[in-house]
């Protein structure tokens, strides 16, 4: 069967047309709900969407911008009149989206004709969203704090503003350390706390204790842990079997977050050390199912600090009743902590560069196991960094994260006993055993 060719232009107009019936669709309904009497709808932002077609034609032909700068300037001026006759007649309803909304489609329809289709639809269906999920969109800035936006336009100051700033090279002479490349695996980590912060946020502790545990464990594993241990040495056996069931689930996302990362860093480590993760995350899920769901324990939600920060004090996490504790979460960017980590990590990536180019290659192993007594995630992007490239060092390197996942997990189990008593520990004990045991075997035959 022949292929049928269409040219090129039409294909463009076409799309103008489909940006404006898009807009204009989303708009016409909003006015009918809202029963807008003289608002601009679907047949308007078609309009506007061929007015800046023919503008963009008209540049074109005559090679010259002023044709389309003078569409643009006349649909602006249309649309602004508009908006002052509407707030004459009610000016309860004054509002400039709809007329933002119709200077957008002129532009975007006018950039598909140019010669940009493939970027003015997506910019166009964009555009129809933030329109449609008005409500939703101001439910999720209600959710969120003034302290909450400082807390990301630090994260967006550190990764577009000092970022390009950092040298991208070695400082050391033992070619550890590379500023650029430290604070981007900073960034990295804090952005992955970041998605566990919102997701607390959004949805606390009425999704029960797995939900809310699993995502408190992104911010901080360890802080999930004491949150629930001090709380189940307090309550009664369902209380303690929902902590236990709570802390399993959080040590599952200790593992995820090793895959996420090495995949954003270094895919290789991961190729070699998905069984040994996926005999970390079985025993620990499959408890936590069972504590959780199949025992029919009450919901308990973990106080989880931003990650760095100081673990919650006992009368936190004991605060509220059994069937329920409050979520409180602080955003997990801020200065400070970010700061800390960063100086964490380049000791770990200099003290494995010394221990690598002075000992014994295996004394990397030492270095990933005394880092797993605070951290995880340090020594993972550290020896995924110092590893890219070099298939020599690969197994090394893996070794060490395993032997740091692997300390990580019984220190939290110590937490656990310390902070919740020997009943909570018992009920922690089969999975964290078989977890640490198929880990171990795992990485022996991997490695």
């Amino acid at each position: 069967m022949p292929e049928i060719a269409v040219p090129t232009p039409y294909l463009d107009l076409a799309s103008a047309l489909a940006i404006g019936a898009l807009i204009g669709f989303e708009r016409e309904k909003h006015k009918a709900d809202q029963h807008l009497r003289g608002a601009m709808g679907l047949r308007s932002f078609i309009i506007a969407a061929l007015a800046g077609a023919a503008g963009a034609l008209v540049t074109t032909a005559l090679n010259s911008p002023w044709p389309l700068v003078a569409v643009l300037i006349g649909v602006a001026a249309v649309v602004v009149a508009s908006h002052v006759e509407a707030a004459v007649h009610d000016p309860s309803k004054l509002g400039a989206t709809t007329e933002l909304a119709a200077i957008a489609t002129t532009a975007l329809a006018a950039l598909a004709v140019l010669g940009h289709r493939d970027m003015a639809v997506p910019l166009a269906v964009a555009c129809a969203a933030a329109l449609a999920f008005k409500a939703p969109l101001k439910r999720m800035v209600a959710g969120f704090g003034r302290d909450d936006i400082h807390g990301m336009m630090k994260l967006l100051i550190a990764s577009f503003i000092v970022l390009p700033l950092l040298p991208d090279r070695t400082l050391d002479p033992w070619d550890a350390i590379n500023p650029y490349r430290l604070w981007l695996l900073v960034i990295l980590i804090t952005a992955l706390s970041l998605v566990g912060y919102v997701a607390v946020r959004r949805y606390g502790a009425r999704t029960g204790t797995l939900m809310t545990a699993l995502a408190g464990a992104l911010v901080s594993s360890t802080a999930v842990t004491l949150s629930l241990a001090r709380h189940a040495r307090t309550g009664d056996i369902a209380t303690r079997r929902a902590a236990a069931g709570g802390i399993l689930a959080g040590w599952t996302v200790m593992a995820l977050r090793v895959a996420v990362l090495l995949a954003a860093v270094n895919s290789a480590i991961l190729l070699l050390l998905w069984p040994v993760l996926a005999a970390l995350i079985a025993p620990a899920l499959a408890g936590a199912l069972w504590l959780l769901v199949l025992r029919q324990a009450p919901s308990v939600a973990p106080v989880v600090p931003a990650k760095g920060d100081g673990a919650p004090s006992a009368d936190q996490a004991s605060a509220a009743p059994a069937a329920e504790v409050r979520t409180s979460v602080d955003n997990p960017f801020s200065l400070g902590p970010a700061i800390r980590f960063a100086v964490l990590m380049a000791a770990i990536m200099l003290v494995s560069a010394l221990a690598e180019r002075y000992l014994a290659p295996t004394a990397l192993v030492a270095v990933g196991a005394l880092s797993g007594l605070a951290d995880v995630d340090a020594i993972t992007v550290s020896m995924a960094e110092r590893s890219i490239g070099d298939a020599s060092r690969i197994n090394l390197a893996a070794a060490a994260i395993v032997a740091a996942a692997v300390v990580n997990t019984a220190v939290k189990y110590g937490l656990a006993l310390t902070a919740g008593g020997r009943g909570l520990a018992w009920l922690l004990a089969p999975a964290t055993a078989a977890a640490l045991l198929a880990a171990i075997a795992a990485a022996v035959l991997r490695l």
